[in-house]
């Protein structure tokens, strides 16, 4: 019976252990797309960058066009900065996170202005 409880709390302590290093770069905002940036448009003031995946486990589209300027908050590399600091190209892997209150088009594919977003 020692046994198992001291390997249970081995087992505990290295998956807290995993949780804690495991940065929340957006902790006030909800996961809302993740995928392959597939197009970028930059545009005078702005990019809309167009994130595709098969279809994604939080809305259940294959696609969305996120609305971004240069102050929007990017984490990358372990650190946070904005999107006019960061290069993005096709082909990046990233998740997009937006808050509860963010408004998105009801058009396929839904479109919107992103709190943050992570490149993988």
């Amino acid at each position: 019976m020692k046994k198992t409880s001291i390997l249970s709390l081995l087992v505990l302590a290295t998956v807290l252990l995993f949780c804690a290093c495991a940065p929340d770069p957006f902790p006030d905002l909800a996961l809302y797309q993740t995928g392959i940036v597939t197009d970028i448009d930059n545009r005078d003031g702005y990019s809309t960058l167009t994130i595709a995946d098969e279809e994604s486990a939080s809305t259940g589209f294959a696609a969305f066009i996120a609305t971004v300027d240069a102050d929007t908050p990017v984490y990358a590399d372990g650190q946070m900065s904005t999107f006019g600091q960061v290069p993005f190209a096709v082909g990046d892997q990233v998740e997009i996170y937006m808050s509860g209150s963010t408004p998105v088009t009801a058009s396929l594919p839904p479109q919107g202005t992103p709190g943050g977003i992570v490149l993988l």
